[in-house]
């Protein structure tokens, strides 16, 4: 009988660690503290992040709104400013569109690890999410049945109630980029 003791690596053999070359990609709907939230994390990740946004009636707005909150503050810090990929969709459909752009991702940058994170929501019983859109849901399990294994999904929580969970606003900062440069999180300003 063999455990999975037998699967790991002997003592005498050394274990080479290669370092791991990522993007973070950000799904946004409109501009707000769930997403602002989203993209500190991505930002976290990786210093190439590429946030995705299906093109509607909003789009002139944010991209109003990411010039504002990200873009600006990148170029006045000296940092690299994340990409805002606005992708068209002529039939309003969301998931299908982000799905075939992040594969396609991972499919032209084969030596790269492709995260992608998601906002979600998170109510306090069960049944409000019955009144939530499960997109991220569905996006989620669609990468993760039609990518490889270099496609990596990762929740980013929003709780609703905050003050149940003992969450203060001050916790969160008003600005990703400020914040990330402020504690080292972001790579170093371009010289």
């Amino acid at each position: 009988m063999t455990g999975w003791r037998s699967r790991l690596p002997s003592r005498s053999s050394s274990i080479r660690v290669n370092p791991i070359r990522r993007s973070s990609c950000c799904r946004l709907q409109r501009w707000s503290r769930v997403a602002d939230k989203a993209l500190r994390f991505a930002l976290n990740l990786s210093a190439d992040v590429l946030a995705l946004h299906i093109e509607c009636e909003e789009s002139g707005r944010l991209i109003e709104q990411w010039q504002e909150h990200v873009a600006r503050p990148a170029r006045e810090s000296g940092l690299r400013e994340p990409a805002l990929s606005v992708i068209p969709s002529p039939y309003r459909l969301v998931v299908t569109p982000i799905l075939m752009f992040i594969l396609n991702l991972e499919r032209v940058n084969p030596g790269r690890i492709v995260a992608v994170v998601v906002p979600e929501l998170v109510e306090s019983h069960w049944y409000h999410y019955l009144l939530h859109n499960q997109r991220a849901n569905l996006l989620k399990a669609l990468l993760l049945l039609k990518g490889t294994g270099r496609i990596v999904v990762i929740n980013v929580p929003w709780y609703l109630d905050q003050k149940q969970r003992g969450i203060d606003e001050l916790t969160f900062p008003a600005n990703a980029l400020t914040a990330a440069a402020g504690y080292g999180i972001v790579s170093e300003p371009r010289r």
